[in-house]
């Protein structure tokens, strides 16, 4: 389930995960068209290579870089292709950092002491990976609409909706599975659909 790039792409509100049927709801609706897995669903080999190629474009010092900034360990990878592999399956996977979440919780108490927009434009532009998206596939521009969303962005302070996160984008979207049959999940997930406009 793809809410990890949500949030990582909001604290950075960063999440993509694997399309699924969970509580009703699919996940690549949840995350826009900008979502790598919402292209996956409709033609994954193509797409999947298309993101390899992507990665094989780039320098080495790139691709362990944005492997850095996904917490993806490289060590031992020594040739530009198995890290470009590396770089495309944590893409594909929509994983990232878990510490965003907590980044995103000291931002959000800071701002309550002191009032400024809810995404500083120059910290999204640092953010955005070599694909021109956050972690997880959100565009900037997207990003900074739904941090408007005073709705939405209380979602993403609920402990429950950020523990979801944390374990998608730490271990993936199977990782977190279990906690998608919450009632409380499933409905802050149709909020955040309902929101989102999708």
């Amino acid at each position: 389930m793809p809410l990890p790039l949500l949030l990582a792409s909001s604290a950075f509100l960063l999440p993509t995960v694997q399309p699924r049927q969970c509580a009703g709801i699919h996940a690549a609706a949840i995350f826009g068209p900008r979502s790598l897995h919402a292209r996956l669903c409709t033609e994954p080999a193509a797409d999947e290579d298309a993101t390899y190629e992507a990665c094989m474009r780039m320098r080495v010092s790139e691709l362990k870089a944005e492997l850095d900034l996904r917490k993806q360990s490289y060590e031992g990878v020594m040739e530009k292709d198995e890290l470009a592999r590396m770089l495309a399956d944590a893409r594909s996977q929509g994983l990232a950092d878990p510490d965003i979440v907590d980044s995103f919780n000291k931002a959000n108490l800071e701002n309550a002491y002191n009032p400024q927009p809810a995404v500083d434009p120059d910290a999204v532009a640092e953010a955005v990976a070599s694909d021109g998206g956050l972690p997880g596939g959100m565009s900037p521009e997207t990003l900074m609409k739904l941090t408007q969303d005073p709705e939405l962005m209380a979602m993403l302070r609920n402990p429950k909706m950020q523990d979801v996160m944390k374990k998608v984008m730490s271990s993936g979207p199977e990782a977190a599975a279990e906690m998608m049959a919450d009632p409380d999940v499933a409905e802050m997930l149709e909020k955040f659909k309902a929101a989102t406009g999708q």
